[in-house]
Formats: structure tokens, C-alpha cells, sequence
């Protein structure tokens, strides 16, 4: 069982037939891929885009379970992890925006015998149903969808809060916060290691810090 599910995804082959050959290709403007790596759970937005910051906010303002990580789409674009998704294939060839949400709580039954409904986790399907439901409601109604290429304006950096918000902004933000970010850690690293000229402490207060070190070397000295 677990070979032959293993084929089913072999190189993608129908997502690549159907976004290439299929009558409707020309009347796609945006999608949303239901993936898996695990068994229920929180259904994680962890590809969007690429370049249509509205599909986000479409998300954060519409999505009653927000859950999403940008870091999720570096790693996983990054070529580290050794799978593939629809959303390649549809991004690629059809050049067509869209999300890619996957369930990842028990992943270790994951394409295995033991994939079974029994280890899907209570009240994932329901949370999931929420929210894409609204989330396709939304985008089928956005006006966003008469024409998204329209609306390329780059990458957007995104996470929820907890899952009660989200929290999104445009890449070059990010890259701006990671700048000033990086600016104040290195200033702190100087001020640390680099001595600064202070003032000179009060000479009474000298004196007693003085006697007081006297005293503790010599009780520990005793001891």
C-alpha cells in the first residue's frame, strides 16, 4: 500500500497533465492545494504566491484558524526537503497564483499502513472545512481574481500569532527589520566587548566595593 501511494505523486504527473493539456486551464485565476504530510492537525499555509501579496491578505482577514509560516516556504523552496507539491507545477507551468496548505501532526504515519482515519486527530476536518471555506469564498469574490497578474507587487513575509491573528508585510519590510536588527546586534556586541570611558565612581563607594572583595576572598580563603 505504501509503494503504491508513493507512486501516486510520482513526478506529478496528473497536476502537470491537467494544467497543460485540460480544457479549463484557461479559466483558472488562482487556486488552493490541500496537501498532507501527516494526519490532521492545524492545516499549516505554508506556500503562497508567488509575487500576489492579496492571496495572504485574503487569508488573514477572512481565515477563523489562521496558520501560516513564510519559514515553511523558504525551507521547503529551499530544496532541503526531498518532496514536491501541485503548487510547483501549477506556479511553473500554468503561472498561476496560488496557496498550498498541508496537515502535519502525526506525520510518521504518513504514507505508511498505518495512514488510517483513525490517526487523523479530532476536529481537524471541521477546522480545515472553516477555513477554506471562507477562504475560497473570499477569493472567488475578490476583485482581485478579474485579473491577479495585475496585482504582482512581490513577496510577503507571513505568520500567525498563536493562531487567534496573522501577521503579514511586504519582503522588502522584512528586509529592512533584518537590517536595523542585525545593525543593533553588532552595536550591542561593540558596547559589550569595547570598552567605553565611564565615569569615575564615588571614592567612598570605591573603598567599601575594595573592602568588601578583601572580606569575601579572605572568608573564602579561610573556608
Amino acid at each position: 500500500m505504501a509503494e503504491l501511494r508513493k507512486r501516486e505523486e510520482n513526478i506529478l504527473q496528473a497536476s502537470h497533465g491537467f494544467i497543460t493539456q485540460h480544457r479549463w486551464v484557461d479559466t483558472i485565476r488562482a487556486f488552493v492545494n490541500l496537501e498532507a504530510a501527516g494526519a490532521g492537525g492545524r492545516e499549516v499555509v505554508f506556500q503562497a504566491g508567488p509575487d500576489h501579496p492579496w492571496l495572504i491578505k485574503t487569508y488573514a482577514e477572512v481565515a477563523p484558524h489562521p496558520c501560516a509560516q513564510a519559514l515553511g516556504q523558504e525551507v521547503f523552496q529551499s530544496g532541503i526537503i526531498p518532496s514536491d507539491t501541485d503548487f510547483r507545477i501549477y506556479r511553473d507551468f500554468g503561472k498561476i497564483p496560488g496557496m498550498d496548505l498541508a496537515y502535519t501532526a502525526n506525520g510518521y504515519v504518513y504514507h505508511t499502513n498505518y495512514d488510517t482515519p483513525v490517526a487523523v486527530t479530532p476536529g481537524s476536518i471541521q477546522r480545515a472545512g472553516d477555513n477554506i471555506l471562507a477562504l475560497v469564498k473570499s477569493i472567488v469574490n475578490s476583485p482581485f481574481l478579474a485579473d491577479p497578474g495585475e496585482y504582482r507587487h512581490g513577496a510577503m513575509v507571513f505568520f500567525d500569532f498563536l493562531g487567534v491573528a496573522m501577521v503579514h508585510y511586504p519582503e522588502r519590510i522584512g528586509f529592512v527589520i533584518n537590517i536595523v536588527t542585525a545593525v543593533v546586534a553588532v552595536l550591542c556586541l561593540i558596547k559589550k566587548f569595547v570598552r567605553f570611558p565611564t565615569k569615575k565612581k564615588n571614592t567612598t563607594e570605591g573603598k567599601m566595593s575594595k573592602n568588601y572583595g578583601v572580606i569575601f576572598f579572605t572568608s573564602l580563603h579561610c573556608t
